[in-house]
């Protein structure tokens, strides 16, 4: 008789309406809700797997074996996380944040970069194209953010590589997508438009509150406010491109996201691709204004966040939406490149040389350094802690930058809310209703 066994992997909680149970496999990505007046049969159900009998009810263990609630007993989910992760960090995939310059028009209150006035010339446009030609040979896949300081200084710069880089794509039928992290205050509706032409059509952007909130903590370097120009931006890319609006949160500006979300509404924001709500990393790791959170804190506080954007209209975004989504910098073929061809592997992690894995030489060539051993040297598999979590398949290992250079506070903040976090997917997802099998 075949043998099956329950996964590790299962969170049970409720809906926020209280009319259904939910179950959420963190291996499988699977979520199905049960009718509460039918759990007493899911249960039974469950318990006859439990007892190792072979006869139930052939819908309701379809459905659940399907989505790996029930498996044969000799499967090892371990194992199988292991290979996914093996499988997803061997893809033909090259990732790339491309800074133009190292300066920026804003000077952000929490910003963790040291802006320098240091931009990409033309000298180093060659050596760039070089390395990316070499590698788009040997690559299926190619995914660019341009990024900064504010690269939108260096639109020209931009422009003119976006070119030279499509002409390579086209060349080695390369899969492209292209995308900018920006402040926004640049990205004038002319802007926008040549951008999208040269394909690149998907933003980010951040707005930290409503008009004067936004204006005491992100404003241009003469003080001037930026949420008024940012927000006719916005208006305008929405309509043209794929934008996600970004909110850096702390202790100084939770109380005002409702009103955020409300001046939104009325500039007719509700149709961006996502709102990201993201907890403020302090530089080093050092909080040394007493003001953030830490990830534990913040799954807290950012759900009530989360349940009113749902709540108004508001595509919302968190992490992760795939399954076995990990940190980008685990990838072997993702680079950051300075504006003086400095090679990086994480966004919040290039201030100075020394923390640079490498450089591109005149030839293309990356020449990388004794630092890139510290990136290489996650463990994920071997960490007593991340064996033991449930949610491991989803996060594999967490942030690199914290756990390899901070050494604190890793986890993501879904690991630490998980009823929630198994909530808001019911409330995004379609759901497999087990009504008709029970």
């Amino acid at each position: 008789m075949q043998s099956f066994k329950f996964s590790k992997y299962i969170v049970k909680t409720s809906s926020k309406d209280k009319r259904h149970e939910l179950l959420f496999n963190t291996r499988t990505g699977a979520l199905i809700q049960v009718p509460r007046d039918s759990r007493l049969k899911l249960s039974k159900s469950l318990l006859d797997v439990k007892k190792g009998k072979s006869i139930f009810q052939k819908r309701l263990f379809n459905i659940l074996y399907k989505g790996g609630f029930i498996l044969d007993y000799e499967i090892d989910e371990y194992e199988e996380i292991r290979k996914i992760y093996t499988k997803k960090t061997e893809r033909s995939f090259l990732m790339l944040s491309i800074m133009p310059t190292l300066d920026c028009n804003m000077k952000c209150l929490y910003c963790f970069e040291k802006h320098r006035n240091i931009s990409m010339n033309k000298n180093d446009f060659i050596p760039l194209l070089k390395f990316i030609d070499k590698r788009l040979s040997k690559i299926r896949e190619l995914s660019i953010d341009w990024y900064g300081g504010e690269p939108l200084l260096e639109f020209d710069t931009i422009v003119n590589l976006q070119k030279h880089i499509n002409y390579l794509c086209h060349k080695y039928k390369t899969e492209s997508s292209f995308s900018m992290t920006t402040n926004g205050y640049l990205l004038t509706p002319n802007i926008c438009d040549i951008l999208v032409g040269e394909d690149i059509k998907t933003f980010q952007i951040t707005v930290d509150g409503p008009r004067e909130i936004h204006n005491s903590r992100r404003f241009l370097k003469s003080g001037e406010p930026s949420f008024d120009i940012i927000v006719s931006n916005l208006s305008y890319a929405i309509k043209k491109s794929t934008v996600n609006i970004r909110v850096n949160i702390d202790k100084s500006n939770i109380k005002y996201m409702k009103e955020l979300l409300v001046s939104f509404s009325s500039y007719g924001l509700q149709s961006a691709n996502a709102l990201i709500f993201k907890a403020i990393v302090p530089a080093d790791g050092i909080d040394r204004f007493k003001n953030t959170y830490s990830i534990s804190e913040f799954s807290k506080v950012s759900q009530d966040v989360l349940d009113l954007a749902i709540e108004m209209g508001f595509n919302v975004y968190f992490e992760p939406r795939n399954i076995s989504e990990f940190c980008i910098v685990d990838l072997p073929e993702q680079w950051i490149i300075g504006a003086d061809l400095y090679v990086y592997k994480c966004a919040d992690h290039f201030n100075t040389q020394k923390d640079s894995i490498g450089k591109i030489l005149k030839n293309g060539s990356l020449e990388l350094n004794d630092n890139i051993n510290l990136w290489r040297s996650k463990k994920i598999f071997d960490d007593d802690d991340c064996r033991k979590c449930i949610y491991l398949p989803q996060c594999m290992g967490g942030c690199s930058l914290k756990k390899l250079i901070h050494r604190k506070d890793w986890c993501p903040e879904e690991k630490y809310n998980l009823g929630n976090y198994v909530q808001h997917l019911h409330s995004l997802t379609f759901i497999d209703d087990l009504n008709n099998s029970l």
